[in-house]
């Protein structure tokens, strides 16, 4: 009877770990891919397609449209099926020209959204080259797109000179694209801008550095001519040539992204806790924008001026340590102000203020973090996470950033208050300042 049992339980381990590929709705070759099954749609019921599908697809059913390899973006890729997404891959190119390009993902379109029931709004992945049907289509569908991530787009086809790739693939780009020359190409990114920013179409572009001046002038001109048509989100990350695209914290953000504008995000109102059992609440700062919780990573994104949460548990008396771990995602100054009590009043720790660098205590003798003693200057990167640890003892106050001593100053008889910014979080509270950032990790620990 006992070794019966081991074997069935045996069984049942073995059916959760292998990809399951019968519960799939679509039809086609199957395979297994990342422990996901992967579907090669071909023939005359649907455009040829590659489809990954998730294991328990979330609700309202999105989806990530991509115009490159899934093996491009392997670990993002994976964690947004662990999270519901289907992905969908449609190789541009494999049309024999770019109008026939954008017929086939109409065709695409209607089938995965009537047929296979997936979101009305797909997010879309279109990098490289491939952002030249990507963002085209999206700029003659803007009702059908939630949001549009790529990295290193090509934004205008421009001349060899300039270029990184040959004079032979130009003239066969040009080829594809039904023009004379590449750089005579009227429907390119760059042309579609004032359409998505008209739209609101949230952008992320992700630009590896460095770049020309040609391709830099580029990114801005696109900048600008979306931000003139509307107020959509955008957001440009900048990061290494050599950056891995598994990169945690960079992945992360990215994750965040397709999250919410996939529609699996909650946004928290002003007085409301983050979820039923985190102890923070979302503080009353005006024109704040939204606080969110993913994995256990409290995100703070991006306010005019300010974002903050504040403590609703009990608050520690005495002597205390606090410890947390913080990263900026975007923006250029304090991405962790975290505000604690001191006696009958309260002070803050600020990390990367003053335009990025700034660290130190806010306010001694009415004086801020910039001007008084306490200033210490020191380089963040963004997408990295930093390990911060605040001793509050008595009259003395240390502060430490990855191990190293950035505070450590005696209060006696001093002025001990905060910046008036800071009064929503007061007591006890972390907040942003024009910079999207992230905590996780936060405790209080008695002395």
């Amino acid at each position: 009877m006992g070794r019966t049992y081991s074997i069935v339980l045996c069984i049942c381990l073995l059916s959760f770990a292998l990809p399951v590929f019968g519960g799939s709705p679509f039809s086609g070759q199957e395979e297994e891919w990342n422990g996901f099954s992967l579907v090669r749609q071909e023939g005359a019921d649907a455009p040829s397609c590659e489809i990954i599908v998730p294991g328990n697809e979330a609700e309202g059913k999105p989806w990530l449209w991509c115009t490159s390899s899934p093996d491009e973006h392997g670990a993002l890729l994976r964690s947004l099926l662990e999270k519901g997404f289907h992905i969908v891959y449609q190789k541009s190119r494999s049309a024999a020209t770019f109008s026939v390009c954008l017929q086939q993902r109409d065709v695409l379109y209607n089938w995965l959204t009537d047929t296979a029931s997936l979101s009305k709004k797909p997010l879309l992945e279109a990098s490289g080259a491939d952002a030249l049907a990507g963002f085209a289509w999206a700029a003659e569908h803007p009702e059908c797109m939630a949001a549009i991530f790529s990295v290193l787009p090509l934004l205008s086809p421009h001349t060899s000179e300039d270029a990184a790739i040959s004079e032979a693939e130009w003239e066969a780009l040009a080829q594809w694209l039904e023009v004379d020359s590449a750089a005579s190409f009227a429907k390119t990114p760059l042309a579609c801008a004032s359409a998505l920013g008209a739209a609101k179409i949230p952008m992320m572009l992700v630009k590896k550095l460095p770049v020309s001046k040609w391709t830099g002038e580029q990114y801005d001109k696109f900048y600008y001519d979306y931000r003139v048509a509307g107020s959509g989100s955008y957001d440009l990350i900048s990061c290494p040539e050599k950056a891995s695209s598994e990169e945690a914290g960079l992945l992360f953000h990215e994750q965040f992204f397709f999250m919410k504008y996939g529609g699996l995000m909650k946004e928290t109102a002003v007085g409301e806790g983050v979820d039923e059992a985190s102890p923070w609440v979302v503080a009353d700062f005006s024109s704040q924008s939204g606080v969110y919780m993913l994995d256990d990573v409290l995100v703070l994104e991006k306010g005019s001026d300010m974002t903050g949460i504040r403590w609703r548990e009990a608050l520690p008396s005495g002597g205390y340590e606090i410890t947390l771990d913080a990263m900026r995602l975007s923006g250029s100054d304090f991405f962790c102000g975290l505000t604690v009590p001191y006696e009958e009043s309260a002070f803050s720790l600020i990390v990367g203020g003053w335009g990025g660098t700034c660290v130190g205590i806010s306010n001694l003798n009415w004086q801020d973090a910039y001007n008084n003693e306490t200033a210490r200057f020191k380089t963040f990167n963004s997408h990295e996470w930093y390990s911060i640890r605040l001793r509050v003892d008595g009259e003395h106050i240390e502060a430490w950033i990855d191990g190293e001593q950035m505070v450590d100053v005696k209060v006696d008889g001093r002025d001990v208050d905060i910046r008036w910014e800071m009064m929503p979080v007061k007591p006890l509270g972390i907040a942003t300042w024009r910079t999207m950032g992230a905590i996780r990790n936060f405790r209080v620990t008695p002395l």
